[in-house]
């Protein structure tokens, strides 16, 4: 008889396998893993009766398949790419429901695996970037791509690290860390806030740190939050506001590719309110690769690199997409995270021994995802099924992610004594 709290668990060892190669060579395997994941929940659903169990993920492919439908009715690309979108917004959101309601564990063989993985994917990037930026881009396809790979390996090894005390041994910790610090090395001011945010709280976060007085906790949260604040907004002002360092006039638009996308997905809004301009219309890879007819509407097509031969900087940025979906689309994108926050909130208070490292590692994940979708569309890569995997793993400690009901038998511990 097949385990899905199995299934799940190797699926994620494969997917934190995957991510060197996924980057370059393998990109239709999040697609894959996304149906896979989502024949688990209807084969639970159906054969288990689970369905209240999986009510979120429900929601959610309701809502997109709404939107795909609104969108064959708008005149910006064609059904195939439209299908095409409706399936990469689901990427993340799937894998995340279906961790969090199944509550998979890990037992002591699949931590040493995980961790072995995370080990290997550090060594093999750190080489892969020793070898110059030509092997660089001939296998990960851009820097960017060294620092996920570093990062979200990392967050997997501290994973498989707690123990089901709760504990995380020094030496585990210690190599999370260096893991973290060697992810340096892509250069990225977003990644150096993501490890700033990150080491913090590894190392210095408490659950009962902002109900005493204590200045020297507030001093260091203050200084690690003030450093991913600026990077954030060093990030938002290099590709919003102030371009590549070059002034925003019309005579130079082929050098402000990001900044105009960003721009453009602010007027979208504004004209197509409330539902957006629909999928596989803006800043998606669909609306790319069948270059959407909204590009010309609003002149992009004239600026360098987002031209319908040469749109490589379309899809260079997370959030100018979410004018696809309109102000309801941006409301509903806001409270996803705000429910997300809940349940993290919940797996703070709990009695749960493991509590303060899966809140951890659940704010590190948050964050990271925020930060680097400014400059890059993680949530829907590799990186970005990785993490929410692992958030789903984190979230499924709350009591408030599955109905009181449900007479699930799954263990939730990670590190199982069997």
């Amino acid at each position: 008889m097949l385990r899905l709290d199995r299934i799940c668990i190797v699926l994620f060892i494969i997917t934190l396998a995957m991510l060197i190669p996924v980057a370059r060579f393998v990109g239709w395997a999040g697609s894959l893993l996304t149906f896979v994941f989502a024949g688990i929940a209807i084969a639970d659903s159906v054969v288990n009766r689970h369905w209240r169990r999986y009510s979120l993920l429900w929601i959610i492919m309701g809502i997109m398949t709404a939107y795909a439908l609104y969108s064959l009715f708008l005149p910006y690309n064609n059904p195939a790419a439209i299908a095409s979108d409706w399936i990469i917004q689901q990427k993340p959101f799937i894998p995340f429901v279906v961790m969090m309601a199944v509550k998979p564990s890990f037992r002591p063989s699949d931590r040493v695996v995980v961790k072995l993985v995370s080990v290997v994917n550090v060594v093999l990037t750190l080489v892969v970037w020793s070898l110059g930026p030509k092997a660089v881009e001939q296998v990960m396809q851009h820097i960017s791509y060294v620092g996920l790979t570093i990062f979200t390996s990392a967050l997997a090894f501290y994973l498989a690290s707690i123990e089901p005390t709760g504990k995380i041994d020094r030496r585990s910790l210690f190599v999370t860390i260096l893991m973290i610090l060697a992810g340096l090395v892509c250069g990225r001011s977003k990644y150096f806030g993501s490890a700033v945010f990150a080491i913090f709280m590894m190392i210095f976060y408490s659950p009962d740190m902002f109900q005493r007085y204590n200045k020297r906790a507030i001093a260091m949260f203050a200084i690690a939050l003030s450093l991913v604040t600026i990077v954030g907004w060093q990030k938002f002002e290099f590709y919003f506001i102030g371009g590549q360092g070059i002034e925003m006039d019309t005579g130079r638009l082929a050098t402000i590719a990001r900044p105009m996308m960003y721009y453009t997905g602010a007027l979208i809004l504004i004209d197509h309110l409330p539902f957006g301009s629909g999928l596989a219309s803006f800043a998606t890879h669909p609306s790319a690769k069948s270059y959407s007819s909204i590009y010309f509407d609003y002149h992009l097509d004239k600026v360098w690199g987002l031209g319908p031969s040469m749109p490589e900087f379309i899809t260079d940025a997370y959030y100018p997409s979410l004018a696809q979906f309109g102000i309801v689309g941006v409301g509903l994108f806001i409270w996803f995270w705000v429910y997300v926050a809940r349940l993290l909130r919940s797996v703070i208070r709990s009695a749960e021994p493991q509590r303060r490292a899966l809140f951890t590692l659940g704010w590190v994940i948050i964050v990271f995802l925020m930060i680097e979708n400014i400059a890059n569309t993680t949530l829907v890569q590799g990186s970005g099924l990785c993490t929410m995997m692992m958030l789903g793993l984190v979230c499924s400690h709350s009591q408030l992610a599955t109905p009181t009901n449900d007479n699930s038998t799954t263990p939730t511990t990670y590190g199982s004594k069997q």
